[in-house]
């Protein structure tokens, strides 16, 4: 079994009355959590049929995955809304990130996920500078940005922690729960009414990334109106990763090709027989002539 993760500073000597409750406040905090896992060991049957039974709720199995591009391909995996689920149900664990170092150029970022049975802890930290992409340029965000660039990264450290943790197993079992409650809930395409209110909440989200609807039949292959719910949850899911961060749609849909204008032909005027009142065709010549 490993040691009990102490804070440094427990073992340093506390300057002061504050200090020292503190640090006498986190190892009592470790150490009932330690006793009271030990004593209520989970139950893996059980663990696996609250995962089936939360996955099965079809707004969480809508954010349980995420696509980013990669070159030509796109990576899929379980999103931090989907491991953050599952570790609720897994129980006895303990996870989460948090700002440990600010300065006026840098953020210093840890996440963490410790079994409380195992007493296994696993830790990771981001430092990144105070700077955030806005349009083609490097800015010093504001207090709001920061704070939003802190919560993506900070959610970034802490699911991949919990990958380490959580076993694969049950991470696959409550994916594919996930897809089936896609396939078989509420979808979006069950009637025509909830189809075309999806499509024009997709346009609209997709137009304040700056996407038109080229561009989306373009990325999916096919007019939009023949757009069929698995493809409108994909791009659901799209809209999801974009507004959080993790990918840009410039990045992801290819530019909108100008559209082929109708080219107008400039005809010579119909020459008509005043006798008769015919169109004369080209080469029609007259015979008493």
């Amino acid at each position: 079994m490993n040691q009990v993760a102490i804070h440094p500073q427990a073992n340093a000597i506390p300057t002061t009355v504050s200090a020292l409750a503190a640090v006498e406040r986190e190892k009592s905090t470790i150490e009932a959590s330690l006793v009271v896992a030990h004593k209520c060991p989970r139950n893996m049957q059980v663990v696996e049929s609250r995962v089936l039974e939360a996955f099965s709720d079809y707004e969480l199995a809508d954010i349980s995955e995420y696509e980013v591009p990669r070159g030509n391909e796109s990576v899929t995996g379980p999103s931090v809304h989907a491991m953050r689920a599952i570790a609720r149900c897994f129980g006895n664990l303990n996870w989460g990130w948090e700002p440990v170092d600010t300065t006026d150029e840098y953020v210093m970022l840890q996440a963490w996920a410790h079994d409380l049975e195992s007493n296994s802890r696993v830790t990771l930290n981001d430092r990144f500078r105070k700077l955030i992409k806005r349009g083609q340029k490097w800015v010093t965000p504001n207090e709001f940005e920061l704070q939003q660039e802190m919560n993506r990264r900070g959610a970034l450290i802490e699911r991949k922690c919990l990958e380490r943790v959580l076993p694969p197993g049950l991470v696959q079992k409550a994916m594919r729960q996930g897809h089936l409650t896609l396939e078989s809930g509420p979808q979006v395409a069950r009637s025509k009414r909830n189809k075309e209110q999806a499509l024009m909440n997709l346009v609209v989200t997709f137009s304040s990334f700056g996407v038109t609807i080229p561009q989306l039949e373009m990325y999916v292959g096919k007019p939009i109106a023949e757009f069929d719910a698995p493809e409108i949850a994909s791009l659901k899911q799209t809209s999801k990763n974009i507004k959080e961060g993790m990918s840009q749609a410039a990045e992801i849909f290819s530019p909108q090709q100008t559209t082929i204008e109708s080219v107008e032909v400039e005809t010579e005027p119909e020459e008509v027989n005043t006798e008769t009142g015919e169109v004369i065709e080209k080469g029609d010549t007259d015979p008493d002539t």
